[in-house]
Protein backbone atom coordinates (compact mmCIF):
# COMPACT_ATOMS: atom_id res chain seq x y z
CA UNK A 1 0.00 0.00 0.00
CA UNK A 2 1.34 3.42 -0.95
CA UNK A 3 1.98 5.91 1.86
CA UNK A 4 0.52 9.40 1.93
CA UNK A 5 3.49 11.72 2.31
CA UNK A 6 2.48 15.41 2.36
CA UNK A 7 6.04 16.70 2.67
CA UNK A 8 7.07 16.17 -0.97
CA UNK A 9 4.06 18.01 -2.49
CA UNK A 10 4.32 20.83 0.05
CA UNK A 11 8.05 21.22 -0.69
CA UNK A 12 7.31 21.48 -4.41
CA UNK A 13 4.63 24.10 -3.76
CA UNK A 14 7.00 26.15 -1.59
CA UNK A 15 9.71 26.10 -4.28
CA UNK A 16 7.12 27.10 -6.86
CA UNK A 17 6.02 30.13 -4.83
CA UNK A 18 9.64 31.26 -4.40
CA UNK A 19 10.15 30.98 -8.17
CA UNK A 20 7.03 33.02 -8.86
CA UNK A 21 8.15 35.68 -6.38
CA UNK A 22 11.45 36.02 -8.22
CA UNK A 23 9.58 36.56 -11.49
CA UNK A 24 7.29 39.14 -9.86
CA UNK A 25 10.28 41.22 -8.86
CA UNK A 26 11.01 41.67 -12.57
CA UNK A 27 7.80 43.63 -13.04
CA UNK A 28 5.25 40.84 -13.51
CA UNK A 29 1.91 41.51 -11.82
CA UNK A 30 1.55 39.35 -8.71
CA UNK A 31 -0.69 38.78 -5.72
CA UNK A 32 -1.09 36.24 -2.96
CA UNK A 33 -4.54 35.19 -1.73
CA UNK A 34 -5.88 32.70 0.80
CA UNK A 35 -9.40 31.29 0.71
CA UNK A 36 -11.48 28.92 2.84
CA UNK A 37 -14.78 27.30 1.88
CA UNK A 38 -17.34 24.72 2.97
CA UNK A 39 -19.36 22.60 0.59
CA UNK A 40 -21.84 19.81 0.01
CA UNK A 41 -20.98 17.09 -2.50
CA UNK A 42 -22.58 14.07 -4.14
CA UNK A 43 -20.43 10.92 -3.98
CA UNK A 44 -20.41 8.37 -6.81
CA UNK A 45 -18.52 5.10 -7.24
CA UNK A 46 -17.42 4.48 -10.83
CA UNK A 47 -16.72 0.87 -11.87
CA UNK A 48 -17.96 -1.93 -14.14
CA UNK A 49 -20.12 -3.67 -11.53
CA UNK A 50 -23.84 -4.08 -12.36
CA UNK A 51 -24.78 -2.53 -9.00
CA UNK A 52 -22.96 0.19 -7.08
CA UNK A 53 -23.28 1.38 -3.49
CA UNK A 54 -25.33 4.54 -3.07
CA UNK A 55 -23.58 6.93 -0.68
CA UNK A 56 -25.15 9.86 1.13
CA UNK A 57 -23.96 13.38 0.32
CA UNK A 58 -20.69 14.46 1.90
CA UNK A 59 -19.79 17.80 3.46
CA UNK A 60 -16.28 19.06 2.85
CA UNK A 61 -13.79 21.74 3.83
CA UNK A 62 -11.38 23.42 1.44
CA UNK A 63 -8.36 25.68 1.89
CA UNK A 64 -6.61 27.33 -1.07
CA UNK A 65 -3.48 29.47 -1.47
CA UNK A 66 -3.28 31.18 -4.85
CA UNK A 67 -0.62 33.27 -6.53
CA UNK A 68 -1.62 35.63 -9.37
CA UNK A 69 0.78 35.88 -12.31
CA UNK A 70 -1.44 38.49 -13.95
CA UNK A 71 -5.07 39.63 -13.95
CA UNK A 72 -6.40 36.50 -15.68
CA UNK A 73 -4.28 33.60 -14.41
CA UNK A 74 -3.33 32.28 -10.96
CA UNK A 75 -1.38 29.29 -9.67
CA UNK A 76 -3.96 27.28 -7.71
CA UNK A 77 -2.97 25.15 -4.70
CA UNK A 78 -5.29 23.59 -2.16
CA UNK A 79 -6.16 21.02 0.47
CA UNK A 80 -9.64 19.49 0.49
CA UNK A 81 -11.16 17.18 3.09
CA UNK A 82 -14.34 15.19 2.41
CA UNK A 83 -16.10 14.06 5.56
CA UNK A 84 -17.42 10.51 5.96
CA UNK A 85 -20.27 9.56 3.65
CA UNK A 86 -22.31 6.42 4.38
CA UNK A 87 -24.58 4.05 2.51
CA UNK A 88 -27.89 2.78 3.81
CA UNK A 89 -27.71 -0.59 5.57
CA UNK A 90 -27.66 -3.41 3.03
CA UNK A 91 -28.44 -7.10 3.43
CA UNK A 92 -26.73 -10.23 2.11
CA UNK A 93 -26.83 -13.93 3.07
CA UNK A 94 -24.58 -13.38 6.08
CA UNK A 95 -26.41 -10.42 7.59
CA UNK A 96 -26.37 -6.63 7.15
CA UNK A 97 -23.54 -4.25 6.35
CA UNK A 98 -22.90 -0.55 5.82
CA UNK A 99 -20.10 1.23 3.94
CA UNK A 100 -18.52 4.60 4.75
CA UNK A 101 -15.89 6.52 2.79
CA UNK A 102 -13.91 9.71 3.39
CA UNK A 103 -11.04 11.35 1.51
CA UNK A 104 -8.38 14.06 1.66
CA UNK A 105 -6.55 15.51 -1.33
CA UNK A 106 -3.75 17.95 -2.17
CA UNK A 107 -4.42 20.00 -5.31
CA UNK A 108 -2.14 21.83 -7.74
CA UNK A 109 -3.27 23.54 -10.93
CA UNK A 110 -4.32 26.83 -12.48
CA UNK A 111 -7.18 29.30 -12.15
CA UNK A 112 -8.33 31.31 -15.16
CA UNK A 113 -10.28 34.51 -14.41
CA UNK A 114 -12.63 36.69 -16.41
CA UNK A 115 -13.32 40.20 -15.12
CA UNK A 116 -16.87 41.47 -15.71
CA UNK A 117 -16.37 44.70 -13.78
CA UNK A 118 -14.62 45.93 -10.65
CA UNK A 119 -16.89 43.90 -8.35
CA UNK A 120 -17.57 40.56 -10.08
CA UNK A 121 -15.22 38.00 -11.63
CA UNK A 122 -15.86 34.51 -12.99
CA UNK A 123 -13.23 31.77 -12.99
CA UNK A 124 -12.43 28.25 -14.09
CA UNK A 125 -9.83 26.13 -12.32
CA UNK A 126 -8.29 22.82 -13.31
CA UNK A 127 -5.46 20.66 -12.00
CA UNK A 128 -4.13 17.40 -10.63
CA UNK A 129 -4.46 16.00 -7.13
CA UNK A 130 -2.93 13.45 -4.79
CA UNK A 131 -5.47 11.74 -2.54
CA UNK A 132 -5.88 9.42 0.41
CA UNK A 133 -9.15 7.50 0.77
CA UNK A 134 -10.49 5.59 3.76
CA UNK A 135 -13.12 2.89 3.26
CA UNK A 136 -14.88 1.39 6.28
CA UNK A 137 -17.22 -1.60 6.50
CA UNK A 138 -19.56 -2.10 9.44
CA UNK A 139 -21.04 -5.61 9.29
CA UNK A 140 -23.57 -7.42 11.45
CA UNK A 141 -24.10 -11.19 11.32
CA UNK A 142 -27.62 -11.21 12.72
CA UNK A 143 -27.73 -13.43 15.84
CA UNK A 144 -24.77 -15.59 14.79
CA UNK A 145 -21.89 -13.29 15.63
CA UNK A 146 -21.34 -9.82 17.09
CA UNK A 147 -21.09 -6.97 14.61
CA UNK A 148 -17.70 -5.50 13.78
CA UNK A 149 -15.83 -2.89 11.75
CA UNK A 150 -12.93 -3.09 9.33
CA UNK A 151 -11.26 -0.38 7.27
CA UNK A 152 -8.57 0.11 4.62
CA UNK A 153 -6.76 3.08 3.06
CA UNK A 154 -5.75 3.81 -0.51
CA UNK A 155 -3.76 6.67 -2.04
CA UNK A 156 -3.17 7.77 -5.61
CA UNK A 157 -3.59 10.49 -8.20
CA UNK A 158 -6.63 12.24 -9.63
CA UNK A 159 -7.81 15.55 -11.02
CA UNK A 160 -10.18 18.38 -10.10
CA UNK A 161 -12.06 21.25 -11.70
CA UNK A 162 -14.22 24.16 -10.59
CA UNK A 163 -16.35 26.95 -12.05
CA UNK A 164 -17.20 29.90 -9.83
CA UNK A 165 -17.94 33.56 -9.23
CA UNK A 166 -16.06 35.99 -6.98
CA UNK A 167 -17.60 39.22 -5.69
CA UNK A 168 -16.05 41.96 -3.55
CA UNK A 169 -17.06 42.27 0.11
CA UNK A 170 -14.43 44.90 1.02
CA UNK A 171 -11.07 46.14 -0.23
CA UNK A 172 -9.24 42.87 0.50
CA UNK A 173 -12.06 40.42 1.23
CA UNK A 174 -14.06 38.58 -1.42
CA UNK A 175 -16.93 36.07 -1.34
CA UNK A 176 -16.81 33.17 -3.77
CA UNK A 177 -19.31 30.51 -4.88
CA UNK A 178 -18.24 27.46 -6.87
CA UNK A 179 -19.45 24.30 -8.56
CA UNK A 180 -16.59 21.81 -8.26
CA UNK A 181 -15.64 18.25 -9.04
CA UNK A 182 -12.95 15.92 -7.74
CA UNK A 183 -12.18 12.63 -9.50
CA UNK A 184 -10.10 10.05 -7.62
CA UNK A 185 -8.80 7.43 -10.07
CA UNK A 186 -7.81 3.78 -9.48
CA UNK A 187 -8.77 3.57 -5.81
CA UNK A 188 -7.41 0.30 -4.36
CA UNK A 189 -5.67 -0.32 -7.70
CA UNK A 190 -3.78 -3.32 -6.27
CA UNK A 191 -7.03 -5.16 -5.53
CA UNK A 192 -9.03 -7.34 -7.92
CA UNK A 193 -11.74 -4.67 -8.19
CA UNK A 194 -10.31 -1.14 -8.34
CA UNK A 195 -12.73 1.73 -8.81
CA UNK A 196 -12.93 5.52 -9.16
CA UNK A 197 -14.64 7.93 -6.77
CA UNK A 198 -16.26 11.08 -8.13
CA UNK A 199 -17.28 14.06 -6.00
CA UNK A 200 -19.49 16.83 -7.43
CA UNK A 201 -20.64 19.68 -5.25
CA UNK A 202 -21.13 23.36 -4.48
CA UNK A 203 -19.10 25.55 -2.13
CA UNK A 204 -19.41 28.91 -0.42
CA UNK A 205 -16.32 30.60 0.90
CA UNK A 206 -14.29 33.73 1.56
CA UNK A 207 -11.04 34.86 0.01
CA UNK A 208 -8.50 37.35 1.35
CA UNK A 209 -6.11 39.16 -0.98
CA UNK A 210 -2.79 40.33 0.44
Amino acid sequence: MKSFNVFTPLTLLTLLLFTLTAHAENGLHSGLSVSAAVGLSKVDIINDAPTRPDFNNSTYLQLNINYALNEWFEIDTGIISYQASKTEKMTDLAGTYQLATSANALQLGGRFLLNFDNDIRAYFRLGGSYYRVNLEVNESFDDIKESGKDSANSSGKGYYYGVGIITNASKNLEIQMEYSGQHLTDVFEDSSRPFDIRYKGVTLGARYNF
